[in-house]
């Protein structure tokens, strides 16, 4: 005979009517080619590069600290082919610092890739994606150094920080024009949000490839998980004033 953990058959129905609302609110979307809400901060994104090409200044970009296996990091490696492709299509210098070596390997490989699909291979040069350290506060200083030296009109902070993220917001504050980030590290966010022009806060980070590429199934998708996340909000403030009443049917459901 089975022993039912008690709360598991709560649980499982709770995560069973997450998982149908999902389906139903992504299936909705894409029947009805529905639209992301616009993130103004990736708007942006190709008027300062087109900036950057009037005054002849690079663009910077850091994919962050963290490896291939953070969520945060694959998102920037999204949004870098997209900046690649800007900067290449309007002949803007493109450089991005890496401190992981497997990341290196990815965006010099998505940067080539970039310059192959425009006819422009023969203008790619090492230079455009370097490897600094695997050391934070190397990479930092590293970062620093090259911001001073090529001061780019652009500076693009997106992926996973942690104690470096201000010393080199501060540092790219004082040589670019605009500076974008993205985190989902509620710790660095004060830090990009007071130095950055604009900011992707987690959930946006991670919206910004379909926001991008206008997939309608990525975006189907994306408006699904915003519906799931919904739902899961209302039960706990649906709950709260339950309990704050006295009723106790959805605590006692959890219980089964």
């Amino acid at each position: 005979m089975i022993e039912l953990i008690p709360g598991r058959i709560g649980q499982g129905a709770l995560l069973i009517l997450l998982i149908f609302a999902v389906f139903v609110a992504s299936r909705t979307a894409l029947r009805r080619k529905s639209k992301m809400r616009p993130l103004p901060g990736l708007d942006k994104l190709k008027e300062w590069i087109m900036e950057a090409k009037k005054l002849d200044r690079c663009v910077f970009f850091s994919p962050g600290t963290g490896g291939v296996g953070s969520t945060d990091t694959l998102a920037a490696l999204a949004l870098l082919r997209y900046v690649a492709r800007l900067c290449i299509t309007n002949d803007v210098r493109l450089i991005v610092a890496n401190e992981d070596q497997n990341v290196l390997q990815i965006t010099e490989e998505t940067v080539k890739d970039e310059y192959a699909k425009a006819g422009k291979s023969e203008k790619y040069t090492v230079d455009s994606v370097r490897f600094i350290s695997s050391s934070i506060y190397a990479y930092a200083a590293g970062v620093m150094g090259l911001l001073e030296r090529e001061r780019p009109a652009v500076n693009i902070f997106v992926g996973t920080f942690s104690a470096e993220s201000l010393e080199i917001a501060e540092a790219g504050r004082s040589e670019a024009l605009y500076q974008f980030a993205g985190t989902s590290s509620i710790d660095q966010l004060p830090f990009f949000l007071a130095t950055c022009d604009l900011t992707l806060l987690a959930g946006e980070l991670y919206s910004a490839q379909s926001y991008l590429t206008g997939n309608l199934k990525e975006i189907a998708w994306t408006i699904g998980q915003d519906a799931g996340k919904t739902i899961a909000i209302l039960l706990i403030l649906i709950g709260t004033i339950l309990v704050t009443f006295g009723n106790q049917i959805i605590v006692d459901f959890l219980k089964l």
